[in-house]
């Protein structure tokens, strides 16, 4: 997982420490909001709630260029809109590596 920080700095016209701290707030919502919803409405078979939360991190990641969890996200939230939860288990996984890679980016740049 490479965080294009740059392009993050120039799109959003912010220094890369502001960069960082917004990196540091997606992670620690995303971890502690979404991913543990997103995680109890797969346990509960609520596609509807599964589409939800990957739609609130799909959103969020968007707007911070970390596209491969954008992409897994919406992965995620068309199977819950779709009402077919085969599969995502093994998405949500992907996910939580790759929101694991991200951390470890913004704790070594620390």
């Amino acid at each position: 997982m490479i965080v294009p920080i740059k392009a993050i700095v120039e799109e959003l016209g912010i220094e890369e420490e502001e960069v960082m701290e917004f990196l540091q707030d997606f992670l620690d919502y995303t971890e502690t909001e979404d991913l543990v919803g997103l995680t109890a409405a797969l346990s509960s078979d609520d596609c509807d709630l599964v589409g939800k939360r990957a739609h609130s991190i799909k959103g969020a990641a968007l707007n911070l260029k970390l596209t491969e969890v954008a992409e897994l996200s919406e992965q995620i939230e068309r199977k819950g809109l779709a009402t077919d939860l085969e599969g995502v288990q093994e998405l949500v996984d992907r996910l939580k590596d790759q929101l694991k890679a991200v951390r470890e980016f913004v704790e070594e740049r620390q």
